[in-house]
This record gives C-alpha cells, sequence and structure tokens, in this order.
C-alpha cells in the first residue's frame, strides 16, 4: 500500500467530470483502496453545483455543502 496520494489530471478539460468518474469507477476504487486518497487536479469544476455533483458520484454519503467557503 503507497502512503501517498494518487494524483490524478484531466487530460481532457471539456469532458464531464461526474461522467468521467462514473466511467472509471473502479478504477478509482481500486487506486483508493491501493494509495488511501486521490488527489483530483484540473477537473473543471468552476460552481458550486459542479462541486456537488463530482463529489456526488464520488460518494452518496458526502455531506451537503451549504457555504461556498466550505
Amino acid at each position: 500500500m503507497s502512503t501517498l496520494p494518487l494524483l490524478v489530471e484531466q487530460a481532457m478539460p471539456a469532458a464531464d467530470a461526474p461522467a468521467w468518474l462514473d466511467a472509471h469507477r473502479h478504477w478509482v476504487d481500486d487506486n483508493l483502496a491501493a494509495h488511501v486518497a486521490v488527489l483530483f487536479r484540473g477537473f473543471q469544476l468552476t460552481t458550486v453545483e459542479a462541486f456537488q455533483a463530482f463529489s456526488r458520484a464520488i460518494s452518496s454519503q458526502f455531506p451537503e455543502l451549504l457555504e461556498e467557503s466550505s
């Protein structure tokens, strides 16, 4: 098991981040188990709604964000 988080960078900026996550669910889950953490960088999450959609795609137990400064 690695102690460092796995860095995942978005290769195609126009890609739909939640859809990408859904399509790569098994890969993300396997790497999360191996690395303990996954750092997503460069995903175009420019609104609160986009971030919430991506976080819900990661886990259905993600808390509801009520403020933009969370």
